[in-house]
């Protein structure tokens, strides 16, 4: 049962950035609207359970890599090139820290602080 949710609530994740990342380009990953929010939290509380539940670790790697390739396609729209192993780890563990940030309990970090500093360091200072 744990798999299941855990599988449905990434899913749900991964399609609203799918959704959202024609108009938002890299802000897509960052939550915006309650919904989304709400399925960042759970996606946070998800990789927790990854830690500790070897039934869940798949599960998670699965949807951390699409997470994370679906980052690396929209860095290349983004910056008009290809995008080298070393800047989608970078890049990647950068949306991890703005997003715990963003969906911090108290004092979260603005969503439009977290989209700015993500396209200006994914981006290297370019502009699309």
């Amino acid at each position: 049962l744990l798999q299941v949710a855990c599988f449905k609530t990434t899913r749900w994740r991964l399609d609203d950035i799918v959704f959202r990342t024609p108009r938002e380009g890299l802000g897509a990953f960052v939550p915006q609207e309650r919904e989304s929010m709400l399925l960042a939290q759970a996606w946070l509380a998800w990789r927790e359970l990854w830690r500790t539940d070897a039934s869940l670790v798949r599960a998670g790697h699965a949807a951390r890599g699409e997470e994370r390739w679906r980052l690396g396609k929209a860095i290349a729209e983004c910056c008009g090139e290809a995008v080298t192993e070393g800047d989608l780890d970078a890049g990647y563990a950068l949306l991890e820290g703005l997003l715990i940030a963003v969906c911090a309990p108290v004092a979260p970090l603005p969503r439009d602080d977290a989209v700015a500093l993500l396209e200006r360091l994914l981006s290297g200072g370019r502009t699309a």
